[in-house]
């Protein structure tokens, strides 16, 4: 009988290894999903941080650009893109019910092979640069007045645009009319070569702008688009 007794025992505590080795074998496959959790949980912050903190960033051409500002200029081109469908839907509404045939062909806009874009920090066009170059059109960039003066000393382009405000080299404080004084001394010396303005500010200084001799002064990326050939056309 103590025989059976101790067998009866060996097979009761079989049976209670095998439950705790299924309860651990339980746990341990809940137990990765929940690590991950964990895991995930204590690095949104440091994400949120580094995006915030613009330590993320890409490769766009030449430039060195972080994800926020990848963002901006995306953020940027689709609001521009949204204006423009509104103005086109008003002109259509202005011109519904007029004779077709009354209407002008088009001119095809002349052939752009070469921009000078000055800007103080080029990054911020790093998405339209990117656009032009994807177009066979070459883009050389400036980060100061005299050092665009300098390139158009040494050859011509196609086209010139050019911001507004921009800090130059050796100050600490933008100067708000820096793109007006470039455009004045560019017509100095040359009276072709279209500008055009790209700002933010053209509400402000757009009409400035073109008395001294700009052509086209605007803050729509669709627009600039448009002017160098790559509108809904684009080659």
């Amino acid at each position: 009988m103590a025989k059976d007794k101790s067998t009866e025992g060996d097979g009761s505590s079989k049976g209670h290894i095998s439950q705790v080795a299924d309860l651990l074998h339980g746990l341990a496959s809940f137990a990765w999903p929940l690590l991950a959790v964990i895991i995930a949980l204590m690095l949104i912050n440091p994400v949120r941080q580094a995006i915030s903190s613009r330590d993320l960033s890409v490769r766009i051409g030449e430039y060195e650009v972080s994800i926020q500002e990848v963002a901006d200029q995306q953020g940027d081109l689709i609001e521009s893109i949204r204006k423009d469908v509104e103005s086109l839907n008003s002109r259509v509404d202005s011109i519904e019910g007029k004779d077709s045939t009354t209407a002008s062909p088009s001119e095809s806009p002349p052939e752009i092979e070469s921009v000078l874009w000055v800007d103080d920090y080029p990054p911020n066009n790093a998405l339209l640069v990117l656009r032009l170059t994807e177009a066979d059109i070459s883009v050389t960039t400036a980060r100061s007045t005299n050092e665009a003066l300098d390139k158009l000393g040494k050859r011509s382009y196609s086209y010139i645009i050019t911001d507004i405000g921009r800090v130059e080299p050796g100050e600490t404080i933008k100067n708000t009319e820096a793109g007006l004084e470039f455009i004045r001394e560019v017509r100095k010396f040359d009276s072709v070569t279209p500008i055009l303005v790209f700002s933010s500010r053209v509400g402000l200084v757009g009409a400035e702008a073109k008395e001294l001799g700009a052509n086209i002064a605007t803050s729509s990326s669709t627009e600039l688009l448009r002017e160098l050939g790559l509108g809904a056309a684009s080659r």
